[in-house]
Parts: structure tokens; C-alpha cells; sequence
């Protein structure tokens, strides 16, 4: 049995980025009802130590508080979490040693729609919102946003 899909979003880096984030994230979805909307679970806690300060050595490790939110998503029930923050992407590879949910990597997400033909946020979402990225989830391996909007199984 495979599980149900839950987008966990690790967010709060800056809180507006994650809003921005869920924002595209609604209007990439092409769904005709609120119940074909991608389910998501949001840690949007904008008391994560600064990243930019803890990679220039003026700062905590924001890895601590990351290992919090990517465990409170995983008790959610997230099967996959997205992390709007660039900078929070130092950090990659010790919150998928901790997470038992799939992370996905902004760039290579990014680089996985592009080859797949699907260029991040769309030709006509890319046209409405001036060339922001929305992206599609798509994971090497992993169903596009696309499949997961209809019906949002």
C-alpha cells in the first residue's frame, strides 16, 4: 500500500518566501474544486537561527531548529517536504539522513522539470507572474505536481 501523498513545507526562512512558496504552489495546480488542491502541512517557525550568519561563522547552526521542523513534519505524515529557503539547502543532506519523508532539492527539482520538458512555474504561469519559478515537484522517480493536483490522492 503506498502512502497518501502529504507535502510538508519547511518554511519560516523568511515566512514570506514560504507563503510565496504555497501561493505558486496553489496557483501551478490546475484544480477545478478546493479538494484537487495538493494537501500540505506548513512549519512556517521564523525563529530559525540566520543561515547567512551561521555560513559566515557570525552565528548559531541553524541545523538544530532544521532537524525540529523536519521531524514535526514527519509526525505530520508528510511523504515529501519542500524547503522554499536556498540557504537552508547547506544543510541538505543531514535533514534526509533525519527524515523518514522524502526532501526534495530546490535545484535539482528545478533541474528535473526543466529536462523532463516542464520548465519551472510553466510558459503560462511563467507569462502571469513576470518569470518566477514556481517549479513542479518532480523528483527523479516521483509523479509531477500535475498527477497529484487531480484528485489530490
Amino acid at each position: 500500500m503506498s502512502q497518501r501523498f502529504l507535502l510538508g513545507v519547511l518554511g519560516g526562512m523568511g515566512p514570506l518566501a514560504t507563503l510565496d512558496f504555497l501561493q505558486a504552489l496553489l496557483e501551478a495546480c490546475s484544480a477545478a474544486t478546493d479538494q484537487q488542491q495538493i494537501p500540505t502541512v506548513v512549519w512556517n517557525v521564523p525563529q530559525i537561527p540566520d543561515r547567512q550568519a551561521a555560513l559566515a561563522g557570525r552565528g548559531p547552526s541553524p541545523l538544530p531548529a532544521l532537524l525540529h521542523g523536519i521531524r514535526q513534519l514527519n509526525q505530520a505524515g508528510a511523504s515529501h517536504i519542500a524547503i522554499p529557503c536556498n540557504t537552508a539547502h547547506h544543510w541538505y543532506q543531514a535533514l534526509c539522513d533525519a527524515s523518514r519523508a522524502r526532501v526534495l532539492h530546490i535545484a535539482h527539482t528545478a533541474l528535473a522539470a526543466i529536462a523532463a520538458g516542464h520548465p519551472p512555474g510553466g510558459s503560462d504561469w511563467h507569462h502571469r507572474h513576470g518569470g518566477h519559478p514556481a517549479g513542479r515537484l518532480v523528483p527523479a522517480g516521483a509523479a509531477p505536481v500535475g498527477d497529484v493536483c487531480a484528485g489530490a490522492r
